[in-house]
């Protein structure tokens, strides 16, 4: 008996035998990839059969293995979904631009918001769309609440929660109706976005504010940059002062460390990324130039040459070398917990800037669902996973980190030292600070802060 499939293979059969060694082996791969990831989204839509690649999340991670490992093989054992991770300390981002399309990882995972940016401003990732709660708590930031029977005035709802009209025409959130590619549209009939947003001529969308939006729905500057962003922040530290405590009751922010002669600062590289981070923050606030002067005040009160890491840096003031230092808040945490270290933190405090001196910058680690990811479900799973308590709260107690998760509190020795404050500007715009750091990065190197 014939197959079913014999008219198809008899076509493909015909390309493949016309084309050379070459072509023949680029042909039966295209082919072969087609077919199988048809069926398999073709059968999954339709309930048939689960993903093929529903049982294993591809993740790329500058973060480092101890403290991401445990919770993805927590993930794993839960829900029987594999996680395959390359570890890496950089050039992860780099790599998925030259990989594009045919890069086998679904999420990036980053210790710092800085490479999270980068990738969304290479067009490589999309908004994740995760379940607003879960057996894993609550995941604040989530994207859907899941399907609905009725809306609260009793119109019936469509299997992924849309509202219909009486005439059986879908609404949008807000009421308006939908043409028939899904577009919402306003009472005068102009056209609307999925987010509700109104559409120019062009087609651009528009937020209630009028700013431009782009295709992912992040709002756009006056200069095309996008103001929101796709990644999902995983967890928060601070970049705070320490100081003897004879002289932090004196110091009430970042600009206090330059005033001429006052304290004797230690640092560590001001390329170096936390910094940079930091720098970044402080551009935001003051300025370039007004910045310019500050890291010049600061290298006049340098104790030495900038050099080692945070932890070298509460060193140094314990050996009288210098009076103050910057570095990230769970640093302190994690020397005052070691036997071996707690004797450099004796005599000293952590000193987190005010509301009223620009607030303190916080670094965040986050994941981005990437753009060409080949099991988004599964990714968006981790996503939730991840930002669930029990991810959150073992983020918090290994690296004394803040959770991002409103409903899992600091770690109590974490809290113990302070809570860092919101400047007057509100919460941060991570993207603005990330291109802050370019300017940040050029300043360092013509200051020669580090020489």
């Amino acid at each position: 008996m014939r197959s079913g499939r014999a008219p198809f293979a008899s076509f493909a059969g015909r390309i493949l035998h016309s084309a050379c060694a070459v072509q023949r082996r680029l042909v039966r791969q295209a082919l072969g990839f087609g077919l199988v990831w048809g069926l398999v989204w073709g059968l999954s839509a339709s309930g048939g059969i689960a993903l093929a690649h529903g049982d294993t999340v591809n993740v790329y991670s500058l973060r480092q293995l101890h403290l991401l490992q445990p919770v993805l093989d927590a993930f794993t054992a839960e829900t029987g979904t594999k996680v395959r991770v390359v570890y890496a300390n950089s050039g992860l981002v780099e790599r998925l631009k030259r990989e594009g399309r045919s890069s086998r990882a679904d999420l990036l995972i980053s210790n710092d918001f800085t490479k999270l940016v980068a990738i969304q401003q290479a067009g490589l990732t999309e908004r994740p769309s995760i379940q607003a709660s879960g057996p894993h708590g609550d995941a604040a930031g989530s994207a859907e609440q899941g399907e609905a029977a009725l809306t609260q005035e009793g119109t019936p709802l469509t299997q992924d929660g849309t509202a219909l009209t009486q005439d059986g025409a879908p609404l949008t959130q807000d009421g308006a109706a939908l043409t028939q590619d899904g577009t919402a549209l306003t009472q005068d009939g102009a056209a609307l976005t999925q987010e509700g947003a109104a559409l120019t001529q062009d087609g651009t969308a528009l937020t209630q504010e009028g700013a431009a939006l782009t295709q992912d729905g992040a709002a756009l500057t006056q200069d095309g940059a996008a103001l929101t962003q796709d990644w999902v922040a995983l967890t928060q530290r601070a970049r705070v002062i320490f100081a003897t405590t004879s002289v932090a009751a004196s110091i009430e922010g970042y600009a206090d460390l330059a005033e001429p002669g006052k304290y004797r600062v230690c640092t560590r590289s001001g390329l170096h990324p936390y910094n940079l981070a930091l720098y970044g923050f402080l551009i935001e606030i003051w300025g370039a130039e007004e910045f310019r002067k500050w890291l010049t005040g600061i290298k006049a009160n340098l104790g030495r040459r900038p050099q080692g890491n945070d932890r070298d840096q509460i060193r140094a003031i314990a050996a009288g070398i210098c009076d103050v230092s910057i570095g990230n808040s769970y640093y302190f945490v994690r020397m005052q917990q070691d036997p071996a270290q707690r004797e450099f933190i004796e005599g000293l405090a952590v000193v987190f800037p005010s509301v009223a001196s620009g607030g303190t910058a916080m670094n965040v680690s986050g994941v981005a669902l990437l753009r060409h990811a080949r099991n988004k479900q599964a990714a968006n799973a981790l996503i939730a996973y991840l930002r669930g308590k029990e991810a959150q709260r073992f983020f918090v107690s290994t690296n004394f980190e803040y959770p991002t998760n409103p409903n899992v509190s600091a770690d109590p020795a974490l809290a113990a030292i302070g809570t860092p404050t919101v400047g007057k500007q509100g919460v941060a715009d991570y993207n603005a600070i990330s291109r802050n750091q370019r300017v940040a990065m050029t300043i360092v190197i013509e200051t020669r802060f580090d020489q």
